[in-house]
């Protein structure tokens, strides 16, 4: 590999990954380390920028100047002041909020509940996430923010770490030589098992190097395992599958969707397994394991169910065929816990926590509003422990109220800090189910056109019931939809755009009558 190669393949997710590797195995200076937790990050030669932020000044007067101003991404980033208390959260559209920011994100939770939990100590809530960030840029943005001085990393990233791995339109040369080396060695199987190797380790890494970008200035790590909506459905076509394979998948997809229609769920597991041998070594679709979903949900079966669910989503990350959905495989989750049980950090599992707070282990669209975004409540409710394992985890956090104090069950700190926490308004929430319709009416894969009119009608109806002036937004987006002219030149479009989150909705070329 010659220079330009070299260069080229550092510029690239993989390759920012694999130098990540290799400075922690002291590949590139030094001997090789003894165990993760020893991985070093070497301090910027100067100032550098944090997102957007740009660096001003120097020494005790460095500060960071951004251009535009929201609530927990505030428009000048100054010197710590004493006695207070700076978070740094970090993540992708998930951590950001989408689709309630920026009227209400997981930055201004965190930040009302540990403020409201510890009394006189000022609290600083930094909002360093954004939506479709992807792990070379969480990387540069997390080593960039210890400039900051955060006394607490929040790290809950992971739904976008797939980014550069899976076999993409937009693929360069030399990732589509490797794919067709893959498919040479052992077909389609091949190429979904390197896919998920590869992956594993760069959530290795990750962790390593995020953990080792806190540690470097004495700051508390704390990581989070982004949840998966478990009733989300994906419609992932099978790679040819030869000798008539592919014909009986689908023949066999019928008979199982059939099946289901009339309450035969055993019946609806028989064609899965019919599918999943077909498909043979490896998952490759996820749609038989999506199939064995529905039917254990049809049978009162929600432990089984879930683990379908997760099954169905390592089985078909692999590839952007049909859209490779930001989330996190549960063999990413497993990685992740690991590496944090390793260096001796708190790790939050959100699925654990949502599967006690709402007593089921399969979760739905009670917590999300669509494959991974969080709804009003799921939002909550992961702010909520993130604050507590803060308050629990940050031994100098003076005056914290009696019911969240040292003695409490970490339960019951998450409960008290949800019952206090202020909600975002009704508007904003209504926004939220709105935008939630029509990113569902526009990606949700679901074959069944009724089934996905209920999902559309049940967001609209949530909009509704949230504040009724969405039954006015509903008609303003029916006459935008239909007018012979461009939503922004019509009367209609400047008082809807005063809603979050609702000019680009309404103003897109896709949206759904």
């Amino acid at each position: 590999m010659n220079t330009t190669e070299l260069a080229a393949f550092l510029g690239t997710e993989n390759g920012l990954a694999a130098l990540r590797a290799l400075q922690g195995l002291g590949v590139l200076g030094g001997g090789p380390v003894a165990a993760a937790s020893v991985v070093t990050v070497a301090d910027p030669p100067g100032p550098q920028a944090i997102l957007d932020w740009q660096p001003r000044g120097s020494g005790d007067d460095l500060r960071f100047e951004r251009g535009q101003f929201f609530r927990c991404k505030p428009k000048v980033i100054g010197p710590k002041k004493e006695g207070t208390l700076r978070v740094c959260l970090f993540g992708e559209s998930m951590a950001a909020g989408f689709p309630l920011s920026p009227a209400y994100s997981p930055a201004i939770a965190l930040q009302d509940m540990v403020q409201g939990a510890v009394g006189s100590r000022a609290v600083e809530v930094i909002d360093l996430a954004m939506a479709n960030m992807g792990p070379s840029e969480q990387l540069r943005v997390a080593e960039a923010a210890r400039q900051i001085a955060p006394d607490v990393f929040v790290f809950m990233g992971g739904n976008n770490w797939h980014y550069g791995l899976s076999v993409e339109p937009t693929a360069s040369p030399a990732a589509r030589v490797q794919y067709a080396q893959a498919v040479r060695a052992g077909g389609a199987a091949r190429l979904a098992s390197t896919f998920r190797d590869e992956l594993t380790n760069r959530a290795r890494v990750m962790v390593q190097v995020l953990v080792a970008a806190a540690r470097a200035v004495q700051a508390t790590p704390v990581v989070v395992i982004p949840p998966v909506n478990h009733a989300w459905q994906r419609r992932t076509p099978p790679p040819w599958l030869g000798q008539q394979r592919t014909a009986r998948w689908f023949e066999a997809l019928a008979v199982g969707e059939q099946a289901l229609a009339v309450g035969d769920a055993e019946g609806a597991l028989s064609a899965s397994s019919t599918m999943k041998r077909l498909e043979g070594e490896g998952a490759l679709t996820g749609v038989p394991e999506g199939l064995a979903k529905k039917a254990h949900l049809a049978a009162g079966r929600l432990s089984e169910a879930r683990d379908a669910a997760m099954a169905a989503v390592c089985a078909a990350n692999w590839h952007n065929v049909a859209w490779a959905l930001p989330q996190v495989p549960s063999f990413v989750a497993d990685v992740v816990r690991a590496e944090s049980a390793a260096l001796g950090c708190a790790c939050i599992d959100l699925e654990a926590v949502f599967a006690e707070h709402t007593g089921s282990p399969f979760l739905d669209f009670r917590m999300f509003f669509d494959q991974c975004h969080l709804s009003v409540e799921g939002l909550q409710v992961a702010m909520a422990e993130v604050a507590a394992t803060i308050i629990a985890t940050v031994t100098d956090v003076p005056d914290v109220t009696d019911v969240t104090g040292p003695g409490t069950e970490q339960g019951e700190r998450r409960q008290a800090l949800l019952d206090g926490a202020p909600r975002p308004t009704s508007t904003t929430v209504g926004s939220a189910w709105f935008q939630a319709a029509h990113w569902m009416s526009q990606f949700a894969p679901v074959p069944d056109p009724a089934v996905l009119e209920a999902g559309l009608v049940t967001c609209l109806q949530r909009a509704v019931d949230a504040d009724d002036h969405f039954r006015t937004v509903m008609l303003d987006a029916l006459g935008l939809k239909n007018a012979a002219i461009a939503p922004s030149l019509q009367a209609a479009f400047p008082a809807a755009v005063r809603v979050p989150g609702l000019g680009g909705v309404l103003s897109s070329s896709r949206l759904n009558g």
